[in-house]
Order: C-alpha cells, then structure tokens, then sequence
C-alpha cells in the first residue's frame, strides 16, 4: 500500500470516558501512519451527519465498526448515528464495496456484533493490549500475518528432460544390424580365462543425482545470482541462546539486520556493534532479538528511523546516545527498563511511545532531547507507578497523553465535607483496589484528602489524585501496606509530613512536573527548590542513599519505617535533622553526619536497633556541641568515629590525657 491507508471509526458514544477511549485508538491508529476521519475531530457544529457519515464510509480504505453493546443495540434497530451508519454500511456490503472494507473490532464478547455482521471474521480488542493493536494495525495495512511461500520453480531433471527424436529410416536400418550383431555375440561363448567387466548402470533422467557434498540446486536456478548471505557485513558470535552480532561492517543507509544466521536466530545487537556508523539512516531490528547492548547504536548521527521488535525486552545504557536525527522512537510492549544515557543527546527526538510494561528508567535516558509529546499506552495512574531518575527533565516536562482514561470511583465511596474552599474527602469506604478520587462531589470540587481519610487501608494499591486536590493531610494515606502508586497533581500545594508513612508496598513518589511546591528525584518527595527532603518511599529497595547536596533539612518522619536501607550519607549542606526521621530504620548499620548539623530532633534514631557505626566529619568536641533530643539511645550507644582530632591553641589548654 503506497499511500497512508484512511480509516474511518464507527462507534457508540455512550459516554465521555469510551469517546476518550475511542479518541486515544485513533490517535493510536495516526502515530503509526494511518489516517483517520473521526467524528471528533472532523465534525463540526452545524454540518449534516448524514452526509458526513456517508462520505466518511464511502472516501475510508477500512471502516472499522467498534462492536460493544450499546451500539448493537442501536445498530439492529437502526437507532441514532450507529443506525443511521449501520444503513449505509449494509447498503455498501450488498452493493459493490470490497468484502474486507468493513472490519468488525470486538471491543466486549465476539458474541457482541450487529446482525449484519454475524458471519464476519473480526479482531478483539477487548484488553487494548499491545498484541491486539499490531494485528488490528496488520489488517488496516492489510498485511497477513501468514503469507503462502513464493512459487518455486520446476526441478532440473524435470525441465532439462526432453522427448527422444522419432528414427528415420536410416536410423532403424542401423539398428537392425547392430541387434543382429549382438545376437550373434550372444551365442558364442565367452572365453574362460577372462573375466567381462560388470556394464555401468545408467542413471534414470527421472531422478537428479544425489551429492553429498554440496547442495542440489535446480537447473533453472543456476543461472541467478546467489542470495546473499549476512556473513560479509556482520561479525558476530554463536551462543547457546542464538547469534549476537558484536560489529556491522557494512556501507549504511538502510539497515534490515537479519533474523538468522547460519540457521541460528539473533537474539543480541551487543556493545557498540553499529557504534559511530554515522552512514546509518535507517534500521529494522527482527523479532528475535530481545536486548540491545551498551553504546549499540551510539553516535549514529544520521539514523533517522529505528523500528525495535516486540521481543525487545531491555535497552542498555547509552543504547541510541548521540542519534541526533532521530525525532520518534517507540518502545515496544516488553520492555521493562530504559538504561543510562539510552537516548542522551537525541537532540531531533520530539516524540516517545512507552509501552506499561515499562517500570524503571534510569538517569538522563531522555537528557539532552526536544521532548514535546510522550505519548503512554497506561492510565495516568500507570505512569505514577514508573520510576523515573534524575537528569530526565525533557521526559518530565513533555506533555502526556494517556491511551487509558480511568472513570472516577463512586462519590458513595467516600465520606466529606463541603465548605466555602470546596470539598474534603474525609474518609474512604470503599473495597480498595485502584482508586480514581473524584474530581467533585455534590457538584462541588474536591479540594483537599483529610487527615486520616485512607489510613489502614491496606486493600488500596493505587490511587489517583484529581487536578482540582490542593492539599493532602497528615496520616492521609498512612498504614496502606498494599499501595504501590500514587501521583500528586501540580495542583497541589500542601503535604502532611506523615502523609505516606507506613507504606511499605510503595517504591516511589510521583510528582507532576508543573507543581510549583514540590518536586521527586528517583521516587524521593523534596520541596520544588530540593532544600527540604520530606518522603523517602518505604517501598524502595536501595540498601544505600547519599542524600543531594541541596538538601538543607530532613524533614520529620522523612525515613521512618524504611527497613531496606543500611547506610545513608548525609551531605554537609543539611544542618537540621527533624523529629523521628530515621524511626525504626531497622536494617540501618550506619549514618554520616557531616560538622555542619547543629540539632537532631527527639525519637530522630529511635527503633533503629541495628546501628552500629556514626562516621562524624567533625571532632569530639563538636559532636559534643551538637543538640540532640531525647530518645536517641541508638544514635548514642553506637560507636562515633571522628575525622578529625582535636586542635588546640595553647598547650594548657589541652586535657590531661593530651598531654
């Protein structure tokens, strides 16, 4: 298919959220080069639908009829627009239209389908899954997954045989006389002594030939230049697993690296194999291959278009670093992790799709881009679950669009409040699960998550936060041990500091980029200047942290309860650390305190029972002067290792044992 194929979308819009739905397949559907006429963006106030209706289905290469209850429903009693399609449509299958322009999409059962359409082969899309949407998008292409082999040619033996001529009379004379003389010979007896050679046996012209040596080619392939072979433009090693290709060595422009090789798949593109190859303007990675190595495509400045495989599962560090032609990438539905640096300084890239399977990207993967858009194949809550590093501002700043748009729980769901400021939630009621908070209730706006209102919720494990929620209370969330996801809006301006303590399931903190009051680094809640560190997630699993050397306090309960961590360095910049921050850190062994702390709030090391080693970066004395709270037994009992010793003016100054 030369031109972009145009598709038109026949649907039901029985609510905003499935339009939403609806909106994000057909963007979908626009991203990988297919046109769309949708009736939400083509169709304006005042233009007859009828018309619009009929020319769309009449102009489109595919109709795509998106088959759940409401619009069966409307389409068999030919109600409302789906009817009014529905007639067309019929009209068209009857008449003259090709039979495969009309593609049934079973967005509920395959059991759910207008009548019309009963006896038509269709394509789930029940779960919008990733595998769902390639073979939806094969089908518009109209690209079969399963193609017949190309038709090969006659064997040789079969082509080079040919009829004998028919004898002429000359022809047959001899013959006669060469079987008289063979008769005769027959008759004689053969001398005694010696022995008659056993005759050749002539092959049959019916069967080639065999050679077991070299390989059978037919006669009528002989003449055609020999299929090429990967061996000259790749090197590469076999593993038990498959082939990974370790260098390209060919000229560039595009690429299609190959399946097999010597019958093996390629499993690998390794280290560096296409580093520097800057002719490179175009690649197509096989569905074999499921990683691609360290600096594997580094500084290929003219790559313009990479297509990576559905059996890509991990992308290594600077993977694509310096490709700065390339201005989209999509990461296929595998992937789980985006190393260091991947596309660090693809200064053209103004687009991304991340499929949900991703959880982690690592530091600066995005650093150094144009990111406009990122488009996420989740919910928003999704997103809030990814733990996204340091040195990915061009990621966080990108606008997001979500292809899931999750419906708010039930208001009944929750107890509140209204006042003149809005609505406060209160308390939550429901069974738990994913929570979507509502945006308002009773027709007035929720504008604040009270003081306790999820707390011991441990069925909750996630929660989504409207844009409308201001502030979050102390202990909002407290003792959800099942929640594994929360984002906070840009809305919001206050967090109490107990808001998450006690959950134990959550590995990271989501902060929307445009929230002017705080900000997350690795999953960890700061105030937006990085002074204040407030939460570290007690779902994190790092043993280790070196808090930022902007931090000037720690905040209260900012690691309490955080079990995994056993060592934390504290920079000299921080001068306070605030009440119960280190609370039953159980599995801490040591802490350093730089000479800059000056007071250490009450309970600060409380419960944490395995510490063992303070390493003070100042002296005795100083240590001495710094004001600790009560109920620091732990902090105290430890063993205090000092950098320095202790420096006097004078000699009577110093204490006894000095002397």
């Amino acid at each position: 298919m030369d031109r972009a194929p145009k598709v038109f979308i026949s649907y039901s819009w029985k609510s905003e959220e499935y339009k939403d739905c609806v909106r994000c397949l057909a963007e979908k559907l626009v991203r990988n080069g297919v046109e769309v006429i949708l009736d939400q963006w083509h169709l304006d106030d005042g233009d007859d639908l009828d018309a619009f209706m009929e020319n769309s289905i009449r102009n489109a290469n595919r109709v795509l009829i998106l088959c759940e209850e409401s619009y069966v429903k409307k389409a068999n009693a030919r109600e409302g627009g789906a009817g009014v399609e529905t007639s067309i449509i019929t009209h068209e299958v009857y008449r003259k239209s090709r039979q495969n322009k009309f593609i049934p999409v079973f967005m509920e059962s395959h059991d759910v389908v207008p009548d019309y359409l009963k006896s038509r082969k269709g394509i789930s899309y029940r779960n919008q899954s990733d595998k769902e949407f390639n073979t939806l998008l094969r089908t518009v292409y109209g690209k079969r997954v399963s193609v017949p082999p190309p038709l090969g040619s006659p064997p040789a033996w079969l082509v080079d045989e040919t009829p004998a001529p028919a004898p002429t009379e000359e022809t047959k004379h001899a013959q006669e006389v060469e079987a008289q003389a063979e008769l005769s010979a027959e008759k004689q007896p053969a001398p005694i002594a010696e022995k008659q050679p056993e005759p050749e046996v002539e092959l049959s012209p019916q069967i080639p030939p065999v050679k077991t040596d070299v390989p059978y080619i037919p006669a009528s392939q002989q003449t055609e230049k020999p299929v090429r072979t990967p061996g000259p433009e790749y090197d590469y090693e076999i593993t038990p697993e498959g082939v990974i290709i370790t260098k390209y060595k060919g000229r560039g422009g595009k690429v299609e690296i190959p399946g097999e090789i010597g019958g093996q798949p390629v499993v690998k593109i390794a280290k560096g194999a296409f580093d520097y190859c800057t002719t490179l303007s175009g690649v197509t990675i096989p569905d074999s291959v499921t990683a691609i190595g360290t600096r594997a495509f580094n500084h290929c400045t003219g790559l313009i278009s990479v297509m990576l495989p559905a059996s890509l599962t991990r992308i290594g560090n600077s993977a694509f670093c310096e490709c700065s032609s390339l201005k989209y990438i999509q990461i296929p539905g595998r992937v789980e992790s985006i190393g260091q640096f991947a596309f660090d300084k693809c200064s053209s890239l103004e687009a991304l799709t991340l499929p949900v399977s991703v959880r982690h990207i690592y530091s600066h993967a995005f650093s150094s881009t144009s990111l406009k858009t990122v488009y996420y194949d989740g919910s928003k809550r999704r997103w809030a679950g990814i733990v996204i590093e340091k040195g990915n501002e061009a990621l966080a700043h990108a606008e997001r669009r979500y292809d899931v748009i999750e419906p708010a729980s039930p208001v009944e769901d929750f107890a509140y409040e209204s006042s003149s400021d809005g609505v406060t939630i209160t308390k939550y009621k429901g069974k738990g699960g994913e929570v979507v908070i509502p945006d308002e209730a009773g027709g007035i706006a929720v504008t604040a998550i009270g003081r306790e209102a999820f707390e011991y919720c441990e069925a909750l494990t996630s929660v989504s936060i409207p844009d409308s929620v201001t502030s979050i209370g102390d202990w909002a969330f407290h003792g959800c041990t099942g929640l594994t996801s929360v984002s906070i809006p840009d809305s919001v301006t206050s967090i109490g500091y107990t808001a998450f303590h006690g959950c134990i399931s959550l590995p990271a903190i989501d902060v929307q980029d445009a929230n002017t009051s705080f900000t997350a680094v690795d999953g960890v809640l700061y105030s937006c200047d990085l002074k204040t560190l407030l939460a570290y997630p007690a779902g994190r699993k790092a043993a280790t942290f070196t808090i930022p050397d902007s931090v000037t306090s720690i905040g209260r309960w900012a690691f309490s309860g955080c079990t995994s961590l056993t060592s934390v360095t504290i920079p000299d910049s921080v001068t306070s650390i605030g009440h119960m921050a280190f609370d039953s850190c159980t599995g801490l062994t040591s802490v350093s305190i730089p000479d800059s702390v000056t007071s250490i709030g009450g309970w600060t090391f409380d419960g944490c029972e395995n510490l063992k080693d303070v390493f003070y970066a100042g002296s005795r004395s100083q240590w001495k002067a710094i004001e600790i709270d009560h109920d620091n037994d732990p902090l105290k009992n430890a063993t205090i290792n000092f950098a320095r010793e202790e420096q006097y003016e004078d000699k009577k100054d110093r204490p006894w044992w000095r002397l």
